[in-house]
């Protein structure tokens, strides 16, 4: 009878810690079912998300098209102007329409290079249907285009750069053209220079942080290339030297990019 008593003793409390353990279960259940809700709709946002991008980059391709075909047509019409006898007074307005047209840029259309491709080094310049634009056609004939590539260097240096490039130009025959995050340097200023534009990835970021800065920077780069065509692309510094490595990871690139940028993160045109 003792023992029968005491086994009377332990049924409730192996009752109440069986009934204990079923409600921690229960409570880690529920909590597993609201992450398990929390995380379907987040996939269904990125969804709806992944959608929009997609149709946004189908309009974006149309409007390139078109903006190719346009291009085109301006480029065919300026040749004929170029191929005409010049008569007096119209080297100025030639090269007017040539700076001027300069501003469109055209889209590659074949398709996306291999990865293979990527971080290639110094190539020749990759051949392109459409001719590139000719900066100061008034001058005289076209040149080959060094893009030196100075984002992200400091004013106080942007100056002796210049200068090595514009010499190193002289000597070779060729143009230069400077790619620069800096639109408002005095250095730019009285030479006869191409300049083009870029925001920084930081710009970019703050601006737009819902959008892909890496991507629309990429954009741009194949671009400037397309309208261009540099036969040599040059990076000075570090910040310099980083764009220059993400341009020849770029995904609208079909040919390597014919660039030197060195680890170091400086170069001279060689």
């Amino acid at each position: 009878m003792q023992r029968s008593g005491e086994d009377d003793d332990r049924e409730p409390g192996a009752a109440a810690a069986l009934a204990m353990e079923l409600g921690r279960l229960r409570a880690a259940h529920e909590q597993l079912r609201a992450r398990i809700q929390e995380l379907e709709t987040e996939l269904e946002a990125r969804t709806r998300r992944l959608h929009q991008l997609i149709g946004e980059r189908d309009q974006l391709a149309m409007l390139m098209r078109g903006r190719d075909e346009t291009v085109q047509q301006l480029n065919r019409e300026l040749g004929a102007r170029q191929a005409a006898p010049r008569q007096s007074g119209s080297g100025g307005l030639l090269s007017r329409l040539q700076r001027t047209f300069g501003r469109l840029p055209r889209v590659p259309r074949r398709g996306l290079r291999p990865a293979s491709a990527a971080g290639a080094g110094p190539v020749a310049a990759a051949a392109v249907g459409d001719p590139p634009l000719v900066p100061w056609v008034a001058a005289g004939p076209p040149l080959p285009i060094l893009c030196a590539v100075v984002a992200g260097l400091p004013s106080a240096r942007i100056e002796a750069v210049l200068e090595l490039v514009e010499r190193q130009c002289r000597e070779r025959r060729m143009t230069p053209l400077l790619l620069t995050s800096d639109d408002a340097s005095e250095a730019f200023r009285g030479r006869r220079l191409v300049v083009e534009v870029l925001p920084t990835l930081a710009s970019l970021r703050s601006t737009v942080p819902d959008r892909p800065a890496e991507l629309y920077l990429q954009r741009r780069l194949a671009l400037i290339r397309r309208k261009w065509q540099p036969v040599r692309i040059v990076a000075f510094g570090p910040a310099a030297a980083e764009l220059v490595r993400l341009w020849q990871d770029s995904p609208f690139e079909d040919q390597p990019v014919p660039a030197v940028a060195p680890p170091g993160g400086s170069a001279s045109p060689a």
